[in-house]
């Protein structure tokens, strides 16, 4: 990210510059939209979930535990996905970047009957206070989820989390997350 800032304005320097030099002001707007469009694609890194580690139960087949895995692995952005049958958890680990939503593998495992009942998350995003409730956001996502956690919160981006989730289809509103732990993503602690 700091890399892509750095070349949005080494280039607008020099466009600005150049723009100056030459009298087109056009050269300037297009600088802009480049700049607009690096911010875009910059995105992802301003925070994705890194890992899921989610405790199902219920499964019919075996064939669909040993299946589980696979399927998981093919949605983009997951860099590794393995099954512990014995106590029905399924451990995700998420590429750099990556923009794989926690309801998208939660509705992979339920898509043969077998039931999500818990997760443990961790992940990166942005904090926020809005009606007396945390609320935490992967900004590529536009979810979010309702953070329980203590005192000492501070609102801001580029928020390390992570946590439990005992309910990953609540019916009375977002999914909750209980914060274990919580920190700027410069290492200074938010809780």
């Amino acid at each position: 990210m700091r890399g892509l800032l750095l070349l949005c304005c080494h280039l607008s320097d020099r466009t600005q510059n150049g723009a100056r030099r030459s009298g087109k002001a056009g050269d300037w707007l297009g600088v802009l939209k480049a700049a607009a469009a690096l911010c875009v694609l910059a995105l992802p890194c301003l925070g994705q979930w890194e890992t899921f580690e989610i405790r199902f139960e219920g499964v019919g087949c075996s064939s669909c535990i040993e299946s589980l895995p696979g399927r998981v692995q093919r949605l983009r952005g997951v860099e590794s996905a393995e099954v512990d049958a014995s106590s029905g958890i399924l451990r995700v680990k998420l590429a750099a970047e990556n923009r794989v939503r926690l309801e998208q593998v939660r509705d992979m495992i339920e898509q043969d009957g077998t039931k999500a009942r818990s997760a443990m998350v961790s992940g990166r995003g942005q904090l926020r206070q809005e009606a007396g409730q945390w609320l935490f956001r992967i900004p590529s996502q536009n979810v979010d989820y309702l953070l329980e956690a203590g005192k000492g919160m501070e609102a801001g981006s580029n928020v390390v989390l992570s946590g439990a989730i005992e309910n990953l289809r609540p019916s009375d509103g977002p999914i909750r997350i209980k914060a274990k732990t919580a920190r700027r993503g410069d290492n200074s602690p938010t809780r």
